[in-house]
């Protein structure tokens, strides 16, 4: 389709189409169909999957809230949280939760400009930031202590949050 183009606009003496051989970048590149399948509905949430690249970013990560220490924006992000939460049900809450914990197996990079929407929280946009604050507020309001878990350290943040 480039050289058709390139051909049809007279531009072909302006670049040179060559051949990429490109590393596969998941094992699941390279697989068939069939064999995707086998493997997701043997392990359909990545538990045996390895995930060395995705514990170093979330070192990192936890690396630099450290440098930060209390992180404002964090403890606004879930202030509004909070607010919004407090007339919702324990189910509602966990249903937000974990709509923020499964988008989050993709990765959520909070330096990204990205925003997120959620079938759980309609008409609201949430930044990187928002989205993990809400997530360990949700955590916090359906399972207190189980946010801890989460790997965020945030615990400032929320006790903050709470006070304002």
């Amino acid at each position: 389709m480039i050289r058709w183009w390139g051909e049809e606009l007279n531009l072909t003496s302006f670049y040179r189409l060559e051949k990429e051989d490109l590393p596969a970048t998941n094992k699941s590149d390279s697989l068939s169909p069939e064999e995707l399948m086998s493997q997701i509905e043997s392990d359909p949430f990545e538990l045996d999957t390895d995930r060395s690249a995705e514990d170093i970013e979330m070192s990192k990560f936890q690396e630099n809230q450290e440098a930060i220490g209390l992180n404002m924006a964090v403890v606004m992000y879930m202030k509004d949280a909070q607010l919004f939460m407090k007339s919702l049900s324990k189910k509602q809450v966990q249903d937000i939760g974990f709509e923020i914990a499964e988008i989050g197996r993709y990765g959520i990079d909070p330096a990204k400009k990205e925003v997120y929407s959620l079938r759980t929280v309609p008409n609201k946009k949430l930044t990187g930031y928002a989205m993990l604050s809400w997530m360990y507020v949700a955590y916090s309001i359906f399972d207190p202590g189980l946010e801890k878990q989460l790997g965020l350290d945030f615990e400032k943040e929320l006790l903050m949050s709470t006070k304002l």
